[in-house]
Order: structure tokens, then C-alpha cells, then sequence
């Protein structure tokens, strides 16, 4: 029997390189893992050591015959993708998208210089092109989100053993592709 397994194509997500860009949403997205990306994105910075997660459910409705109930075909009726992160780095552009708040205003000088932004006090929807890029040994692969809305924000820690991390949660509505130069990716047999 041929060998069906091949330690080639396991992949360690965390390399030196790796980052989650944000960007308006319309922002034109990378059409190769080569090339810079639109100058409207913007690095959401450090995340916490679990770095980006995916998630993808499909609701199916299970077809059963009668007698017994057996299934005897599905259909997919809804999908979900998401993208789940921590950032640690307390800056405009994560609390923007965590409050949903304005632009910063600065004030005073010197010594006296402050920022301000106000939280609303309903958060209406706030969306964004995002593209993810990870790593590993030489080896790329850029997810390109045309359309994501944040729909889940958890706590944020303002105690003295943890960083103040901004966990988000986004729904992945719009175009969506993978650009890699993985090997397994780059034959023409699937």
C-alpha cells in the first residue's frame, strides 16, 4: 500500500510574519500573496498567543424515511464563517472597531496633550474588508475577506495580570478566497 500521509503539508500557523489587516470595507483586496497590500489597510497589531481563529458551521436539514427514520439525503440550508481574535494593543483602530466609536479627537499640549473618543451609546454595524496573513516556514497563506461585520465582543480585562485585550468576533459575509504558495496547492492533481 502507498504511503497516504506526507508531514510535508503540515503546517505551524505562526510564523514571524504573520498579521490581521483591517480596512473599509469596499478596500480593493490582493489579487497574489506577492503584492502589498492597499495602503488603506491598517495592522490590528499584537493578538494574544492563540493569534486568529476560524470557525465555519452549515446548518443541514436531515431528510428521514419512513419506516425507522433512517437519513436518506441532506441539504445544506445556512453557513457561517467567522474570524475570532484578541488584540492586545490599546490603539485607535482596535477600538474603533471594538466600540464603534468615531475619530479621535486630540486636545491641549505639551504635557496637557489628550485624546478622546466617544463610545455611542447604541453600536451600529461595524464592518470592514480584512485579510489575514500566516507563515510558516517560507510558506504563505493570505485569507482575503472582502466583507466582514463584527458580531460578538467579549469582556475587555482592565485588571493587573492580564493585558486589556479587545476580543472580537467577525462574520465573513462577502467574497472570500485563499491565496498560497503552499506545494500541495501548486499541482494540478486535487
Amino acid at each position: 500500500m502507498a504511503n497516504t500521509v506526507t508531514k510535508d503539508n503540515v503546517r505551524i500557523w505562526s510564523g514571524m510574519e504573520g498579521a490581521v489587516f483591517w480596512a473599509p470595507k469596499g478596500t480593493p483586496l490582493p489579487a497574489t500573496p506577492f503584492e502589498d497590500l492597499d495602503d488603506a489597510f491598517q495592522a490590528i497589531g499584537a493578538l494574544n498567543e492563540d493569534g486568529p481563529g476560524e470557525g465555519l458551521s452549515v446548518d443541514v436539514n436531515k431528510v428521514k424515511a419512513w419506516p425507522a427514520g433512517q437519513t436518506v439525503r441532506t441539504k445544506p440550508t445556512a453557513t457561517e464563517k467567522t474570524f475570532t481574535f484578541t488584540a492586545l494593543e490599546e490603539k485607535p483602530l482596535v477600538t474603533k472597531i471594538f466600540y464603534g466609536h468615531g475619530d479621535v479627537v486630540v486636545s491641549g499640549t505639551g504635557a496637557e496633550q489628550f485624546a478622546r473618543y466617544d463610545i455611542p451609546d447604541a453600536l451600529g454595524t461595524v464592518e470592514g474588508a480584512m485579510v489575514t496573513v500566516f507563515e510558516d516556514d517560507g510558506y504563505l497563506k493570505v485569507r482575503c475577506m472582502e466583507l466582514v461585520q463584527v458580531s460578538e465582543r467579549g469582556d475587555v480585562s482592565n485588571g493587573t495580570e492580564d493585558p486589556a485585550g479587545y476580543e472580537l468576533t467577525v462574520d465573513n459575509i462577502g467574497l472570500d478566497y485563499v491565496l498560497t504558495t503552499q506545494p500541495a496547492f501548486l499541482t494540478t492533481t486535487p
